[in-house]
Order: C-alpha cells, then structure tokens, then sequence
C-alpha cells in the first residue's frame, strides 16, 4: 500500500484521550458555565478577550501569530486559556479540521527546556505517548494546533538569565514558521530584555579580539546569534493583548450567578468586595472588586464567612486583609477536619512557601 506523505501523517493523528479527558474535567465545564467574560483593554482598543480570540485564531495576521497575553496577578489569565482549551476542543471534537489547542502549565518546569522537550512533556501527560514528537512539530508548523502556554512569569521567576533565555529560545523555536500559540505572563516579566543585553556585551569584548577564538568558538557564538534574532523576532518585538480585571457589573453578575439560590451571601460576598483596595506610596487607591482570584476564593468560602464582616461599610481592606481574611476562614473549615492548630499549620504553609520559592542547585549545559 503507498500512502502521500499527508495521509501517512494522518495515521498518528489519535489525540482521543488528550479530547475525552478535558471535555470529561469536571472542574473546568463548572468554570466554563459561569464564566464572566473578561476584557482586553490595551493601545489596540477594547474588545472581550474570548471573541477577539476566537477571531485571532482563524484569521491572524503574520504579525500576530505568536501572541503574548499579559495581565497583573489573579487577572483571570490561567482561567482564560483553561476556557479556551475547553470551547477549542469542543469545535475540534465536532470539526476534527479545526486546530487542536495544546494547553502546557510553564509553572510545572524550574528547570530550562527546549521545544521537543516541552511537546514531549505534554504528550506524556495527556495519554499521547503514541504521537511522535516530529508529527506534533508537523502540526504546529502547519496551523493545525494552537498553543496555549500558561505560566511564564511563574516559571520565570525560579530561573536565571542564562535559564531565561535558553526558555525563550525554545518558545521562540515552537512560534517559528507560521505557528499560532498564545503565552500568557504578568507584565514585568517582558518590560526588559537583560536576557539579550547580557550576551551582546559579551560578544562585543570577543568581538575587539580581546579572547582568542578557536573555529568551534565562533561556530558557539553564530549559533547564539541566531537565538538572538530568533527570540527578537517572538518574543522582544512581541504582539500582545492586555487582559484586565473585572467591571463592577461583570463582578457582580458573577457572585449573583454563582449563588443564585442565596441572596443574603451574595450581598455579603459583593459588600465584601466593594472594600478591597490597593494603595501606592503617594495615597492612591485601586479597587480589587473585580480581581477574579479574591472573587474565586470569596465564593469558596461564604459558609465560613460571617454577616459581622457585612456590617461596617466605611471599613476597607487592604489586599493583604482580605488574603488573611480567606486564609484564616479556610484554617477554621480545616480545623474540623483535623487537630492541627492555625497557628501551626500557617507556620508549616510559611515554611513550604520558602522551600517551594528556592532553587535546587545551579546547572551548567556543556556549552
């Protein structure tokens, strides 16, 4: 039997299990039907994130096939791609020609990678071992899967500069040659570009011969040059979307949502909210009403909540208050599950946040 190169390719094509297990995920159908649909407000205009994507992911343009969402902490950006992954899945389950969304946590790796590795880790994981590494590739390159890549400042934060860039290379390498793929980050994580800067000044004192330089030197320092433009062209001179928290009425309509069958928590949860603020050095104040992470962690726990927390409506929050708020009410529900008292188990949380916040060794690659 002969076959084209196409239909042979088509042969490894069985991302079943990958399909069944995220429409089969519980948790995310839930977030899927309550989903309050966010906005992207940046220099490109004001559009819901959802829609617009949805249209970006027929129809980008050469310039904005590899796009970085950027939003602050707890905007909503891991729920965003959760949500996409589900819809996109849906509409490939129906339409098997339209691209599959890949969706990989980057907070998962502390440690560099590169691109085969990042595709083999997810087909590990998803009950795709059967896939080969360079038919995923096939498909990337051909726009008939979309990547969905969450996490990078999570990741970012556990690595150094020479990690960094080995990182950004790899996710420069998958969004070479057409591919589409989506990044999401907090916005600190890309105002600067020390990862080029270090090596350029490198390459300048080499360059004014101050180093001799043996041919597999320079065939070293071609091929970082070529890192170089690669994560330019990707990552530095980037497209990027700017997602932000929720309105007033977005937020409201999500806790009423949420609790539907319960006026007098929705009222707590939404008094509650009004009072959150974040303050700066010179006396400004920013409201976290529609911060979909304080939103999520109050809707977890209004059986813990009480109605003298309702009470004082000139009394604000800080946004460290209303994570001890949360904190303290879920040790209490905790408590009637075991002995162990709150004080003891924030002393065990606080050392786990500094242990999971190091670094293992430093590594060095042959180069």
């Amino acid at each position: 039997i002969l076959f084209t190169y196409d239909d042979l390719f088509s042969k490894f094509e069985r991302f079943s299990p990958y399909v069944d297990s995220v429409l089969g995920d519980k948790d995310t159908k839930k977030l899927v039907d309550t989903y309050e649909e966010p906005l992207f407000h940046d220099s490109k205009g004001t559009d819901y994130a959802t829609k617009w994507l949805a249209h970006w992911k027929g129809f980008a343009p050469d310039e904005a096939k590899w796009l970085i969402v950027l939003g602050e902490y707890g905007t909503g950006k891991t729920a965003l791609t959760r949500v996409l992954q589900f819809r996109w899945v849906e509409e490939y389950h129906s339409n098997p020609t339209k691209p599959l969304p890949v969706r990989i946590e980057l907070r998962t790796f502390s440690r560099q990678f590169d691109a085969r590795g990042l595709l083999h880790h997810f087909l590990d994981t998803n009950g795709l071992s059967h896939v080969p590494v360079d038919f995923m590739t096939h498909l990337i390159r051909e726009g008939r899967v979309v990547l969905l890549l969450d996490g990078y400042d999570e990741m970012a934060q556990y690595l150094n500069a020479r990690e960094r860039r080995a990182c950004l290379s790899a996710l420069a390498e998958l969004a070479a040659e057409g591919a589409k793929g989506i990044l999401t980050s907090r916005p600190n994580y890309f105002t600067e570009s020390e990862e080029l800067s270090v090596f350029e000044a490198l390459y300048s004192s080499i360059e004014q011969n101050r180093y001799h330089l043996s041919q597999v030197d320079k065939s070293y320092l071609d091929q970082e040059r070529q890192v170089d433009e690669l994560v330019e062209r990707y990552v530095l001179q980037r497209y990027e979307r700017y997602l932000q928290d929720l309105t007033p009425e977005q937020t409201e309509s999500l806790v009423r949502r949420n609790l539907v069958k319960d006026p007098r928590k929705q009222e707590l949860v939404i008094s509650i909210l009004r009072r959150v603020f974040r303050g700066d050095p010179e006396g400004n104040r920013q409201a976290l009403s529609g911060k979909p992470v304080i939103i999520t962690y109050l809707l977890e726990i209004t059986d813990e909540l009480r109605v003298s927390e309702n009470r004082d409506e000139e009394n604000t929050f800080t946004e460290w208050q209303v994570y001890k708020l949360i904190v303290d009410r879920l040790m209490l529900r905790d408590l009637r599950r075991s002995s162990l008292p709150p004080p003891d188990r924030r002393n065990a949380l606080q050392k786990l946040a500094v242990v999971l916040s190091g670094r293992d060794t430093s590594i060095a690659d042959e180069s």
